[in-house]
């Protein structure tokens, strides 16, 4: 479901807050604010060789607030026969792996610049698959087709390096433009089929375009509650004359009648993305051809009051990162998870940096040994932080659990490693770490966020679970074992939640061995009214809930044979 992508923080963009000088637009041309920083951020840094992915820059401009710079910026590579960077619209920032190796792909903008570490590997192509696996298209509107290519190093987007075809373009056209790869378009009613191939494997999809005509457009859910300060992607769903209905979202105008209320996005990715911003009500429009559909906003709940950040005294080591959490404090005495609202700002970007890259804002990378002050603002107001990275190396690791692990066949856990200093002090480097595991057909470890460390039981027997961090190093035994499970439990129970609003559910599992243990990623998870409330299955998020509109559900999670539910309410309480 799309707006659930919304509550799991997957793609946001940074201007809903903050301003540009006095236009307070982010987006407007900056003529006075000097720039003091550039990050980059990618999909990925490691690719197979004759693959590409794009990069953006975002500029951060004296503390004041972030922008796009990705096709302002020059973009260069210390090794082009090992990647190339594109400094040409419409693939501008666009990196093409030809050679396996490493590469630092820069970008410079009014003498700031940055760089970002791309691997190449020679891994063969092993499956293509095209995304949505069938369509149906209204004659004369278009859909967006993904391609996703399996390597050894896991899956990539292909949508931009394959070849794209139509059986018949007479019936449907999928384009090959730089700017709209993989863009199907229906042209006449009638079946065809649609290949996307790469390096020898080909993948195919059948497309029907029917003539039926867009006679409505409405938008989903219909005048809807949300809390303050949250995130939830609208849909706009057109009928057509066959009686059909489509998700058209992509294809609609968005805008807001009260943006000081709640902010819509109208650009991709973020078409009938909402940010609500301060309880009141506003309309939230969308307009297709000479359709319009509006919907009433209720924004309720506390309005924030100040800003927290977590920790309040961060310590790095070099070459480590730290996920830093802003939470807003509201009038009523409450809090509420906002890191994904907030602009960051490093004081000292030299000794840290600080994202606000979508999916990875608050996230700081240490540099060079001394002090910044880490800034968060969230509209008007703002805190900050003394962040210290440490010259001091690490003398030892320490993986957690301290002891031997019994894992549950078709189970799995989350193993974290700490570094710990001379002093004794320890710190959290589970993801700047690289894992194995000495059998992975026993247990596989995973070496990817969002769930580095996270052990998955294949089949009975031992094996190694290894952690490295430069020349550290640190192993736990691991058995998997062919336990029963005899009970599984649910909470929270009997809860309530505004729509907009998240609530992480935890199962738990008493095995044949007597010890209970977390089942939350392993449990399959849902809502018995998936329109009330949404419950994701999505790695990393198992058990995430999201409110949609007012109304009762139930939350179910099963394993293997058991299930167990509780009632969840959606309502207008703050």
């Amino acid at each position: 479901m799309r707006r659930f992508a919304a509550a799991l923080l997957l793609i946001l963009s940074s201007w809903f807050f903050g301003g540009c000088g006095e236009s307070d637009d982010p987006t407007a041309p900056n003529t006075f604010t000097p720039l003091t920083a550039i990050e980059i951020s990618a999909p990925l840094t490691r690719l197979a060789q004759g693959t590409s992915t794009p990069l953006r820059a975002t500029g951060n401009f004296s503390g004041r607030f972030n922008r796009d710079i990705t096709a302002d910026v020059l973009w260069s590579s210390d090794n082009p026969e090992v990647a190339e960077v594109s400094n040409q619209s419409p693939t501008r920032g666009r990196v093409t792996a030809l050679t396996p190796g490493s590469v630092l792909i820069r970008a410079e903008l009014d003498g700031i610049s940055e760089t970002i570490e791309i691997s190449v590997t020679d891994d063969p192509i092993t499956g293509l698959v095209i995304e949505p696996d069938q369509v149906e298209v209204p004659q004369g509107l278009s859909r967006q087709l993904k391609a996703v290519g399996s390597f050894a190093g896991g899956d990539q987007d292909l949508t931009f390096d394959v070849v794209w075809s139509s059986q018949n373009s007479a019936v449907a056209e999928v384009s090959n433009a730089l700017d709209a790869k993989g863009l199907l378009r229906g042209i006449a009613p009638g079946d065809t089929q649609v290949s996307a191939a790469f390096d020898g494997t080909e993948a195919t999809l059948a497309v029907t375009v029917t003539e039926a005509q867009l006679q409505s457009l409405r938008i989903a859910p219909t005048d809807p509650t949300l809390a303050n300060l949250v995130i939830f992607d609208f849909e706009a769903i057109g009928t057509f004359s066959s009686g059909e209905e489509l998700d058209l979202t992509n294809d609609a105008q968005w805008s807001s009648g009260n943006t000081a209320t709640a902010r819509v996005g109208n650009t991709q990715p973020d078409k009938g993305r909402v940010t609500t911003l301060v309880p009141g009500t506003t309309t939230i429009t969308a307009r297709l051809s000479d359709l319009t559909a509006v919907n009433n906003l209720n924004v309720v709940g506390s309005p924030a009051v100040g800003l927290s950040l977590t920790p309040s005294q961060p310590i790095l080591a070099l070459d480590t990162s730290l996920q830093m959490e802003a939470r807003a404090l509201l009038q009523t005495g409450g809090t509420r998870e906002v890191s994904e609202l907030v602009t960051w700002t490093s004081s000292s970007p030299n000794v840290a940096t600080i994202s606000n890259a979508p999916g990875q804002r608050g996230l700081i990378r240490a540099q060079s040994a001394g002090e910044a002050q880490i800034l968060a603002v969230l509209g008007e107001f703002e805190v900050d932080v003394r962040l210290v990275v440490s010259a001091t190396n690490f003398s030892a690791l320490e993986i957690v659990p301290l002891e031997a692990l019994a894992l549950p066949l078709g189970t799995s856990h989350m193993f974290s490693v700490r570094g710990v200093f001379p002093n004794g002090t320890r710190q959290d480097i589970t993801r700047d770490a690289t894992w194995s595991s000495s059998a992975p057909n026993i247990a596989e470890v995973r070496n990817e966020e969002p769930e580095k460390g996270r052990v998955q039981g294949m089949a009975v027997g031992d094996t190694q679970i290894q952690v490295v961090f430069g020349n550290l190093n640190q192993q736990r035994s691991l058995r998997v074992e062919n336990l029963h499970l005899e009970d599984l439990n649910l909470s929270p129970t009997n809860r309530r939640l505004t729509a907009g609003q998240t609530l992480q559910f935890t199962a738990t599992g008493r095995f044949s061995d007597g010890l209970n243990r977390d089942l939350t990623r392993d449990a399959t998870w849902s809502s018995s009214q998936s329109d009330i409330a949404a419950i994701s299955n999505e790695r990393a998020f198992q058990g995430l809930a999201l409110g949609l509109r007012l109304g009762q559900t139930l939350i179910r999670a099963r394993f293997n044979d058991v299930e167990i539910e509780t009632p969840l309410l959606v309502d207008t309480a703050p």
